[in-house]
């Protein structure tokens, strides 16, 4: 409760701070001219700024929403395991935890899943309780978490009709009482209803494709695919290998084994492989899209492993323990670096722009550059530099700084910011090197930790190779170095910092 209540920085949380600074109403999830359309995205900002702008109180809501969101899993665990197999139960909740797409969504503000991985969750325990016993309550929290997830990212409605689907065929196979095929009729009513409105509103508005890439050719694109995929492989291991793997052995033993389907968890494997699959066709790639997977699948994976006990076949019993290997050397580390990265970055942010703005006060004037970075969005974190500029006029009314790229054109009284979105590689013989240039004015007390995993290894093992080095637009600062941020002042050019 308390580390998640601290403050914190994401990417696209440096614009919505403004809006919520500003008190201007967010509108996320709704851009028909791209298609996208999930209203819900933002209502939680727009009501916690109607009660105060104070960046912690928001991130209290973030860290209940965790803490809800961890007993609702447990609660899960404990339905499909009982008060037995207690290891399993934690491993799971650490799992999800230590995920870095879990950490990026909820040490921020502006992802959705923070709150449609919380109804997701919602659904999956009542449905659980309603296949298990089924009541009235429990079809009505159902259908309500359901109907409110589907409004918090657009594929949701995907998993919610084909859980509906599946549910009605089997349930109506088996003849089972008509009020219980409701609750299904009723969740594919929902994804129809989500369906029609987007036609209706959203699709004769499209006039571009959604994209969190640009491409000059199609080497650059097949590049970026792979590079995207390789991501994923590497953290979410689980999905990409456990998951499918059990849905094909479930598939042979129903087909050839005529082994019955199991409601609700063969359902929802299927529920999370078709998500996964909307965001592989849209070429999405990053580690959050697919965290609400986990709350999906993780029951029935449990479910079929331990219960089943299809642990006991050797080939998951080896297949689950690469996975968790593979989690603990890398996922797990990256997932702890992104929170440290997260929960430094915005007290750097703001510390750093305090030093400047006091500096350009008792000046007329003052030149910045951003060593190692740039105007090339493919390459450099632009989003840094110029909320920087915004954020100097807006919150600190400092209008007279100049942020400047061509470091060749370095003048007398200039100064510099080194960071971690410096796309050189930052080690001690550079930050000496630095020192011995330049006065070094300012160092943050707040520091991250270094990016470490299977990813970054890879790229220092193989950085020599010229493809490689395309793929990363030759940005050579794979740990994202350094872990201070660090401004420096040009001196006349006949003094040298010793």
């Amino acid at each position: 409760m308390i580390i998640y209540a601290r403050y914190t920085f994401n990417l696209d949380d440096i614009w919505m701070w403004l809006d919520v600074y500003h008190l201007r109403p967010i509108f996320n999830g709704y851009s028909p001219e791209s298609g996208r359309f999930f209203p819900l995205a933002s209502l939680d900002l727009n009501l916690l700024m109607l009660i105060s702008t104070n960046p912690y109180l928001f991130f209290i809501f973030n860290a209940l929403v965790v803490l809800l969101l961890g007993f609702v899993v447990w609660s899960i665990s404990q339905m499909v395991l009982g008060l037995s197999a207690l290891w399993a139960r934690i491993v799971v909740l650490l799992l999800i935890l230590l995920h870095p797409g879990f950490v990026t969504t909820m040490v921020g503000i502006c992802y959705p899943e923070r709150l449609q991985m919380l109804f997701l969750s919602l659904f999956v325990l009542s449905s659980l309780a309603f296949c298990t016993k089924p009541t009235v309550l429990y079809a009505i929290v159902g259908f309500v978490s359901a109907n409110i997830a589907i409004y918090y990212k657009e594929p949701t409605f995907l998993m919610i009709a084909c859980f509906g689907i599946f549910g009605l065929f089997v349930s109506a196979y088996r003849q089972y009482a008509k009020w219980i095929l409701v609750y299904y009729i009723s969740l594919i009513i929902s994804a129809a209803v989500y369906l029609c409105i987007y036609f209706v509103a959203i699709y004769p508005k499209i006039t571009s494709i959604y994209s969190r890439n640009t491409f000059d050719n199609a080497q650059e694109e097949w590049f970026i695919i792979l590079k995207g995929l390789f991501n994923l492989a590497s953290n979410d291991i689980l999905l990409f290998v456990l998951l499918p793997s059990l849905v094909l052995y479930r598939i042979y033993r129903i087909v050839y084994r005529k082994s019955p389907i199991v409601l609700p968890y063969d359902v929802l494997m299927i529920c999370a492989l078709l998500y996964l699959g909307t965001f592989l066709k849209l070429k999405l790639f990053e580690n959050y899209y697919l965290i609400p997977l986990y709350i999906i699948s993780f029951s029935a994976v449990m479910y079929f492993l331990l219960v089943r006990n299809y642990i006991r076949l050797l080939f998951f019993k080896l297949l689950s323990l690469i996975c968790l290997i593979i989690f603990a050397i890398n996922t797990a580390p990256i997932g702890v670096n992104t929170f440290a990265f997260l929960k430094s970055e915005g007290v750097k942010l703001h510390s750093a722009l305090g030093f400047i703005a006091k500096e350009a006060k008792a000046q007329p004037s003052l030149r910045l550059y951003f060593d190692g970075n740039g105007e090339d969005r493919k390459m450099y974190a632009t989003w840094y530099w110029g909320y920087f500029d915004t954020y100097l006029k807006e919150l600190y009314d400092t209008h007279n700084v100049s942020i400047l790229f061509d470091e060749s054109k370095l003048a007398s009284g200039d100064y510099i910011v080194l960071n971690s979105s410096t796309s050189k590689m930052v080690d001690s013989a550079y930050l000496k090197q630095m020192g011995q240039r330049y006065e070094l004015v300012y160092k943050s007390s707040a520091f991250g930790l270094p990016y470490v995993g299977l990813k970054p290894i890879i790229k220092a093992i193989f950085g020599h190779k010229q493809m490689l080095r395309e793929s990363l637009y030759n940005n050579a600062n794979i740990f994202k170095l350094p872990i201070h941020d660090y401004i420096y002042k040009v001196l006349p050019h006949n003094q040298i910092v010793r």
